[in-house]
């Protein structure tokens, strides 16, 4: 369980709505921690991707930047490690009266530095002078470097690739269905900017019914409802603005984008980044139709940024403890790969592992901890790419079809294509035809790949130490290289919360090695996607079609024996039936599963197992899977076991290089 220690992040939030919204943004919510004796908040304790993340939200009804400076010094006094924090909310945007930007309810303003202030000013904190003026005085703290590089390589993306935030959006909405009332997005038609001179009519009619419709300012239509995000100066006080013309003048003044009325208190205790959703336009029609969907749509946004943190940049930097690290593997690493031959993952001849002269420990030791850049460059290969694994969406777009949009292929849509396979060789029959529709996906298996992508951490290295799974590297060498031990069971929780991407990660590295050295395998997958909704049989099916693409004379000589499937009755018995039927019949393929239920989990081993001692399989078909929260009683021959991670070392300016793909060989 994570310490205190082990946070890197907080969120700070001011409405309850907000933190709502936060808290649906989580990946896995953490045990309460104890707090310091001086610190009086209440925290939403949690994990999105590999970060640690703390969560808390102003006490009810109130508000402003007093309040927001307590609650972050006292977030400090029980997480000392937070390195930084995001201030993610609502706030009322300037319309088109106060800027060239068209900034839409529900749309994102995100603070960034401008060339005369760091991001976020504080309008009304100054000195009056002689004959009544106002001099605005101070400068609040910029966000840190590592956001500002996050927050560029986001934007580059988002030009590339577009935003994702919206999908993420549409998955809480989905886990979560109590908040799809307040937080979904409300009718277009109920977003009005009024011009600056038009003050609300009649303070009964809160959501302007009453007010003249031919008092609207004049704005283009939008073709789509999709969130866009703003980047640029945010202003913060202790009053709400709900003047327009007031509005305006500041605006013109500063180059405001966006304000709100807490992030000014917490620049300069934390190194922070505030990130607001516009939920109306700081005017006398000031309403709260838009808060819940502004509120989530900021989170959204937050989340899609952290996800793009590489971890390296957020944990402390620092140096391993060699000594406590080299006991640690002694005892640990490759432990129930013993028996295996291990010749090729250093380079040398085949010798047993508990011959001294090829004792895995002692090399590798000598190749990592004692000489890292030794150990990298026995592995590069200079006629190999730089980095095999630099693989990006686009490559998916040109391969699978465009993705821009993550538009989910239906039942029909895949069922066609599936049906496209059998009539390759005959004409598909009765029987046929009820097994090609029971089979068919809801979704894509490559569909499926892409969102997961999308989602999955980006950078192309892992890490060592200490949370990215040191031992998976000896784990997957065996598996890529050597036949004998055919079948990984990977773990995906604690200290090894990025397994889950690692499913994703060697899947992409599999595909590319294959379209570049033309390597004759085959990669099957079947990937979760954390919905409820999902049928439980929806990573049965995906196996299944994805088998049916890569080996179709196979998938057809099977469904010509449909007869012997059809007197099951239980659909899913039907379904387990046909898969073991395919697996005794393919050969070169390497299969991935990210199981979402302990059921699944249990039959996939006891299929890979089955298909291990049948000798027209053996040593031809390699399993990889991934599971969450199952005991470690989970033991089948022909297993490597990944090892448990070595406890948490002490961290001093590492020098330990990371791993890159480019280091494996697959093949059979």
């Amino acid at each position: 369980m994570p310490t205190r220690h082990d946070y890197r992040i907080g969120w700070i939030c001011a409405l309850p709505l907000e933190l709502a919204a936060a808290q649906a943004m989580l990946d896995r919510t953490h045990p309460q921690l104890p707090n310091a004796a001086a610190d009086r908040n209440n925290y939403i304790l949690g994990s999105i991707g590999a970060h640690n993340v703390v969560i808390t939200c102003l006490p009810a009804g109130v508000y402003g930047t007093t309040s927001a400076t307590a609650t972050a010094i006292q977030m400090r006094f029980s997480y000392e490690s937070i390195q930084w924090c995001l201030l993610v909310g609502i706030g009322g945007g300037v319309g088109i009266s106060g800027a060239k930007l068209d900034i839409r309810l529900g749309d994102v303003v995100v603070s960034e530095p401008t060339v005369h202030y760091g991001g976020v000013i504080q309008y009304d904190y100054g000195k009056a002078v002689h004959g009544g003026e106002f001099v605005r005085t101070g400068t609040l703290d910029k966000p840190p470097e590592v956001l500002l590089k996050a927050l560029a390589r986001l934007q580059a993306q988002h030009m590339v690739h577009g935003s994702t935030a919206h999908l993420i959006h549409q998955q809480v909405l989905k886990r979560y269905p109590l908040l799809q009332e307040e937080f979904s997005c409300p009718d277009p038609i109920e977003d009005r900017l009024f011009v600056s001179d038009y003050y609300h009519r009649d303070a009964s009619d809160p959501n302007c019914y009453k007010c003249d419709p031919a008092m609207l300012q004049s704005r283009y239509h939008q073709t789509d409802n999709k969130t866009r995000v703003f980047y640029g100066l945010i202003a913060s006080a202790n009053q709400v603005i709900k003047d327009s013309k007031l509005r305006d003048e500041l605006a013109q003044r500063y180059g405001i984008l966006c304000f709100e009325m807490e992030a000014a208190g917490v620049m300069n205790v934390f190194p922070s980044l505030v990130i607001r959703g516009v939920c109306d336009y700081s005017d006398s029609h000031k309403n709260k139709r838009w808060q819940g969907y502004a509120a989530m749509a900021a989170a959204s946004y937050a989340k899609e940024l952290i996800l793009f943190m590489p971890l390296f940049d957020v944990a402390n930097s620092g140096q391993v403890d060699i000594v406590s690290v080299q006991e640690s593997l002694e005892a640990t690493i490759w432990e129930n790969a013993k028996q295996q031959t291990v010749a090729s993952f250093y380079g040398t001849s085949p010798a047993p592992m508990d011959t001294p002269e090829s004792d895995p420990i002692k090399k590798f030791k000598s190749k990592v901890w004692e000489s890292p850049s030794e150990y990298h460059n026995t592995f590069s290969n200079p006629e190999r790419p730089e980095d095999i694994h630099a693989i990006s969406l686009s490559h998916f777009s040109s391969q699978f079809g465009s993705s821009d949009s993550y538009h989910y292929k239906t039942a029909s849509d895949t069922y066609d294509s599936l049906k496209g396979v059998s009539n390759t060789f005959s004409r598909v029959g009765p029987s046929s035809e009820r097994i090609l529709e029971k089979i068919s996906p809801e979704i894509d298996p490559r569909e499926v790949l892409n969102i997961r992508s999308s989602m999955a951490r980006k950078e192309r290295l892992w890490h060592p130490w200490p949370c990215d799974c040191i031992q998976l590297v000896g784990c997957l060498d065996l598996w890529f290289r050597n036949a004998s031990p055919p079948l990984v069971v990977a773990p995906a929780s604690g200290a090894r919360t990025r397994v889950k991407d690692l499913a994703v990660e060697i899947i992409r590295f599999l595909i590319q090695w294959k379209e570049i050295y033309g390597s004759n395998y085959k990669v099957l997958w079947a990937l979760g996607l954390s919905d409820p909704d999902r049928p439980k049989n929806a990573l049965l099916k995906s196996l299944i079609f994805s088998i049916s693409k890569a080996y179709p004379e196979e998938f057809h000589r099977t469904l010509s024996r449909t007869e012997i499937i059809s007197d099951i009755e239980d659909k899913d018995e039907e379904l387990w039936l046909l898969l073991h039927l395919l697996m005794s019949s393919i050969t070169n393929a390497f299969v991935i599963v990210d199981p979402e239920d302990y059921h699944f989990l249990s039959r996939i081993l006891n299929l890979a197992n089955e298909c291990y001692n049948t000798s027209a399989t053996s040593n031809k078909v390699r399993f990889f899977i991934v599971f969450n929260d199952v005991t470690n009683e989970i033991r089948y021959p022909r297993t490597i076991q990944v090892p448990p991670p070595p406890p948490r070392a002490r961290m001093q300016n590492s020098t330990l290089e990371p791993y890159g793909w480019k280091l494996f060989t697959p093949g059979f």
